[in-house]
């Protein structure tokens, strides 16, 4: 190991303490602040009490106290003072933990430069050590194969959830349309009238054409999809297919309104369903991400530690 890379490691080793100190002290200070907080209400409670008595006659001093007015207005003045004291005490002692938070900030200014500084070292060392042909160089490339094929595998996810959520937005609009048409013939007090039903069959035409969108979006999803699991089967697109014969010869009067109603309520419901199944698969899909995610950073920590055992 390099005389700059032992400096690059401890260097950052001293920006972790810095870090792990700095977060004590930032729980330290808000534990102080709630202490004063609650050391000035009684602080301010005991003025009054001193304020109260020197206003107080002697009779109500005798009636409050069964004493003289001097001896009490003593004691609440030396219990008023024993706050005051304690609560300046409380204030000099943060602006020290203050103080103190500062300069830890101070020396996290160059946290970025540390890692960024490590990090180039140590995939220097890295590479070095891979050429070598030695067990650990072996190792290494191991590794760093398998990095790569992680991190193939986080594109692949990233491009299939983009599909996915294009999807689900178009699936969405898809099920508002059929929502709003779902009494084909009667609305509920009346039967639509052709304005009405010029208007109902826009929107199945626009629900269609957002089908077939989708459609294609799928097949691209399921290649996606395949890219990630493999040989497993979805079968999407076909699901859709089957979602956007609802429309056969429904126009024209050539079927009753309440068959049309059926169909149009059957699809919705279909439509809703096939929705969910999309959503799953983008959860699982993120799911994917984050244990990929999670993956690369053991390996890439595994990489760092055995170039720093080198």
């Amino acid at each position: 190991m390099t005389e700059s890379l032992k400096k690059a490691i401890e260097d950052h080793q001293d920006i972790v303490r810095v870090k792990n100190h700095l977060a004590h002290l930032v729980s330290k200070i808000q534990e102080e602040e709630d202490s004063l907080k609650e050391l000035g209400n009684v602080l301010e409670k005991e003025h009054q009490d001193v304020k109260r008595l020197e206003k107080l006659s002697v009779k109500g001093i005798f009636h409050e106290f069964l004493g003289d007015k001097k001896k009490q207005l003593g004691i609440e003045r030396q219990e008023y003072l024993d706050v005051v004291l304690r609560y300046n005490e409380a204030v000099k002692y943060i602006e020290l933990l203050e103080f103190e938070k500062e300069v830890l900030e101070e020396k996290l200014t160059k946290e970025k430069e540390v890692k960024e500084t490590l990090n180039k070292l140590l995939k220097e060392r890295a590479h070095q050590l891979m050429r070598t042909n030695s067990a650990i160089g072996n190792e290494l490339l191991q590794i760093e194969k398998q990095i790569d094929q992680k991190l193939a595998m986080k594109r692949e996810i990233h491009e299939a959830l983009i599909v996915g959520t294009s999807i689900m937005s178009k699936l969405n609009i898809i099920i508002k349309l059929l929502g709003k048409n779902e009494a084909w013939g009667y609305t509920g007090d009346r039967y639509l009238t052709g304005i009405d039903r010029h208007h109902a069959s826009k929107n199945i035409d626009k629900a269609l054409r957002t089908g077939y969108e989708v459609k294609q979006l799928l097949l691209q999803y399921e290649d996606e999809l395949k890219d990630i699991y493999g040989d497993r089967r979805f079968r999407l697109a076909a699901t859709m297919n089957t979602i956007l014969n609802f429309t056969a010869n429904f126009r024209g009067n050539l079927i009753a309104d309440w068959i049309v109603s059926e169909k149009i309520h059957h699809t919705f419901h279909n439509t809703v369903g096939f929705r969910d199944q999309i959503q799953r698969i983008n959860t699982s899909l993120t799911q994917e991400l984050s244990n990929t995610d999670t993956a690369m950073e053991y390996l890439d920590k595994k990489k760092k530690e055995i170039v720093m055992d080198s």
